[in-house]
């Protein structure tokens, strides 16, 4: 069955939204100069103008890049008070989410997030692009055992801007090492269930963390 004219229009709204985003995450536009839905129209082999400009808009919401009327689009440079301020939000939903979660969380679904903890083993073959998206998803499963749709959409978006930062700023793969370590031990504490034991792990995994992010930024 042929899609009529608003479902395709919808259709590609959403396939250059995820594109465009995808290309702001992974660094590929450089921070703090002008761009125009043309060049972006180009990224996405031609794509109209009007998908294009829905999708820029809906990132303008997510903060992940911003429209300046008779300007262009700017995407937003790295701003460390900002960054900081995210990380420990952050910090403070996923402590919450870790300790809630720990009681419905299934034999399936701890074997998923162990099998996230695998794949960030893989330090070889792997990016910094691709561990932050791992480090999202096993975030993002914990939160979604809280059956709190409100918790689960905000982590989504800091997690969003995290995947940005991380990717252009952790890029020594011995740090892919002991993110998978400080992950091993959250899991163990959301299998033992004890509380003292999830908020200790989270708390470790979240100055580790800052303490390299901000040296990173200030190398």
């Amino acid at each position: 069955m042929n899609r009529n004219p608003k479902e395709k229009e919808v259709s590609m709204a959403e396939s250059a939204y995820r594109k465009i985003k995808e290309e702001i995450l992974r660094n590929r536009f450089p921070s703090g100069e002008f761009i125009s839905i043309n060049e972006l129209s180009q990224v996405l082999d031609g794509m109209g103008r009007t998908p294009v400009r829905e999708a820029v808009q809906r990132l303008h919401d997510e903060r992940l890049l911003t429209v300046v009327p008779r300007k262009g689009i700017i995407i937003p440079e790295f701003d460390i008070k900002k960054m900081m301020d995210q990380l420990e939000l952050r910090h403070i939903l996923e402590r919450y989410s870790c300790v809630k979660a720990s009681n419905n969380l299934s034999e399936s679904l701890l074997g998923e997030l162990s099998d996230i903890l695998d794949e960030m083993g893989t330090t070889e073959n792997i990016s910094s692009y691709r561990l932050s998206k791992l480090n999202v998803a096993f975030h993002l499963k914990i939160a979604g055992a809280c059956n709190n749709k409100e918790l689960f959409d905000i982590l989504g978006k800091i997690y969003d801007h995290h995947v940005r930062i991380y990717t252009y700023f952790f890029t020594d793969t011995k740090r892919f090492d002991v993110s998978q370590q400080e992950h091993k031990k959250i899991l163990e504490a959301l299998r033992s269930a004890d509380k003292d034991a999830i908020e200790a792990a989270v708390d470790s995994h979240f100055e580790s963390t800052r303490s390299l992010l901000l040296s990173s930024i200030l190398e």
